[in-house]
């Protein structure tokens, strides 16, 4: 049996909410609130929030990779509207 230790993950810097998952997912503040996001597609959410930095990430395995710097766009994205806004919007969309 191999008793090798195993490394661990890395955790993501900003808003670490799971060690194993990539952007979007975590709890980001709005502008009256907080708001929680589950995984789903970056260039999706940057379509329905009007975000144009996040459309520079086409490729998934960057959603991973740029996971911190993904999340501080979003944080700062979300903290200009208030929660309602942002939950009719992904709503409305069914992400």
């Amino acid at each position: 049996m191999n008793k090798e230790p195993r490394e661990l993950p890395k955790r993501s810097g900003f808003h670490n909410a799971h060690a194993y998952l990539g952007a979007p997912y975590g709890i980001y503040e709005t502008k009256d609130g907080y708001i929680a996001l589950a995984m789903g597609s970056i260039l999706t959410l940057g379509k329905l929030l009007q975000c144009e930095e996040l459309l520079q990430y086409t490729e998934q395995e960057s959603w991973f990779d740029e996971r911190d710097t993904i999340k501080q766009l979003l944080n700062c994205h979300l903290k200009t509207r208030s929660t309602k806004h942002w939950l009719d919007i992904l709503e409305r969309a069914d992400y």
